[in-house]
């Protein structure tokens, strides 16, 4: 299935998934070469739904092959993008500092998760301590 979602004003694809080093870490698969993010996860029922997410004129692209229905399926896009977290507060905090003024007009400040908190709980202690 191929569905779209709607990104917010202050919201930047790339500066999402380069924001730290989850992508490099499964089961994220970052294609640069054609702006593709792929992710697979485990449904409730045991199946396994792979995800691909790309940016076409501001909005996200995604494709998604699985037993999930497509409302499931954009609330972990949503979850992995930080797409529903507001940054008007942070980006209006930037704004006061000229060494933070960057960071609204690049549209910085999500970063990627994993689709599950028991995910990134685990990724934080696999690799504490560790570098990229």
């Amino acid at each position: 299935m191929r569905f779209i979602i709607s990104a917010p004003d202050d919201f930047s694809f790339l500066a999402t998934i380069q924001a730290h080093g989850w992508m490099q870490l499964p089961p994220f698969l970052w294609r640069p070469e054609f702006g593709i993010l792929s992710y697979a996860y485990e449904t409730e029922s045991g199946g396994v739904v792979e995800v691909r997410i790309s940016e076409a004129g501001g909005d996200l692209v995604v494709d998604a092959e699985g037993p999930d229905k497509q409302e499931l399926i954009d609330r972990r896009v949503r979850r992995v993008l930080q797409l529903d977290h507001s940054l008007a507060d942070f980006h209006t905090y930037c704004v006061t500092d000229s060494k933070l003024a960057h960071i609204p007009e690049k549209r910085l400040g999500r970063m990627l998760r994993s689709s599950t908190l028991w995910e990134d709980t685990i990724k934080v202690i696999a690799t504490s301590n560790t570098t990229w």
